[in-house]
């Protein structure tokens, strides 16, 4: 189990668009890995896993603790950044392996 901020900004809130700053909201998140899954297959099922949560992802981390209870506590938060770069902007190997 751990902690993904998610960006939320309920369309459904009247104003939404109108709201400046943050919209952040950090959820746990269940990752279950059985004997011989698969990397692709376990990512996989997370991503849509998460994609079926997402209408949920503005519900606040102590309501979702007052409905599942102590299950939902977690230690490690991950953050994931997704937004556009322009090619080469951070250089041609900015994501290059050292010693490949």
């Amino acid at each position: 189990m751990f902690g993904a901020t998610v960006a939320v900004r309920p369309v459904e809130l009247a104003g939404a668009e109108s709201l400046v700053g943050l919209c952040i909201n950090t959820v746990p998140v269940r990752v279950r890995a059985g004997a011989g899954v698969r990397v692709l297959g376990l990512l996989s099922g997370l991503q849509e896993a998460q994609a079926r949560l997402s209408e949920h992802q503005f519900v606040g981390l102590p309501e979702i603790q007052a409905a599942v209870g102590a299950g939902a506590r977690f230690d490690t938060v991950v953050i994931y950044e997704n937004y556009p770069v322009a090619p080469g902007a951070a250089g041609d190997d900015a994501c290059a392996v050292p010693g490949q």
